[in-house]
C-alpha cells in the first residue's frame, strides 16, 4: 500500500485553487506541458511514506503524535496560502507550488511526525518545505516564458486571502492510475 501524511484542503481552499489554475491555464500552456493536480487531491504533505504494509504502526505513530501535540500544547490554528514557488528550481522548473503559512508551525508538525515514525522504523526525511503542489510540469516549450510566468504568479497578492483552519492530520493511501492518483482516507487524528 503506498501512503502518505497530509493535511487536506478544505473544500473552499479548493475550489478557490481550481479557479486560480483556471485563470493560468492559457498562459503555462503556451510555456510548457503540464499536468494540474485535480482540485480533490489537493493537499499538505507532511510525511511521504510510499509502499508499506505497516499500516498499523503508522497509525500507533499519529496516535503518539497525537500525545505530543497535546504535551506541547499544538492545537488547531489557522493557516493561509501565502506566496508561490518551484521545485526544485528557477532553472529546472518541474513543480509549481503554493506556500503555507505560519510554515513555522507546518514545520513543527512535520518535526514532530519525522520523530514518531521514525520510532516506529520508518525513515527520517529532513527535507520539508510547506506547500501545496499546483501543478507538475512535463515539458518545458519555452524557458523564458515559463519563468516570466512564474515570477508574475510570485508577485501577485491574490492567494493571501485565501485562509483555513488546520484541524486534522490524515494517514492517506493512494492508489495510482492511468488517470491520475486517488486517495483515500486510512486513518485521522485531530488537533484540540
Amino acid at each position: 500500500m503506498r501512503c502518505f501524511i497530509a493535511i487536506d484542503m478544505p473544500e473552499n481552499v479548493k475550489l478557490k485553487i481550481a479557479e486560480i489554475q483556471e485563470k493560468i491555464k492559457t498562459q503555462l500552456s503556451r510555456a510548457c506541458i503540464f499536468k494540474f493536480v485535480e482540485p480533490q487531491n489537493l493537499h499538505l504533505t507532511l510525511k511521504f511514506i510510499g509502499e508499506t504494509q505497516q499500516v498499523e504502526a503508522l497509525k500507533q505513530a499519529l496516535l503518539e503524535c497525537k500525545q505530543k501535540f497535546t504535551e506541547l500544547s499544538i492545537k488547531k490554528f489557522q493557516a493561509h496560502i501565502a506566496g508561490f514557488g518551484v521545485f526544485p528550481d528557477m532553472k529546472f522548473i518541474r513543480v509549481l507550488w503554493f506556500g503555507l503559512e505560519p510554515e513555522q508551525q507546518f514545520e513543527q508538525l512535520h518535526r514532530i511526525i519525522e520523530n514518531c515514525t521514525a520510532r516506529h522504523g520508518f525513515k527520517k526525511e529532513n527535507r520539508f518545505k510547506a506547500h501545496v503542489t499546483l501543478a507538475r510540469v512535463k515539458v518545458v516549450k519555452d524557458k523564458t516564458k515559463l519563468i516570466k510566468i512564474v515570477a508574475d504568479l510570485a508577485k501577485t497578492n491574490a492567494t493571501n486571502a485565501i485562509s483555513f483552519e488546520v484541524n486534522k492530520i490524515k494517514l492517506k493511501q493512494s492508489t495510482l492510475t492511468r488517470h491520475g492518483p486517488i486517495y483515500t482516507d486510512i486513518f485521522e487524528i485531530e488537533l484540540e
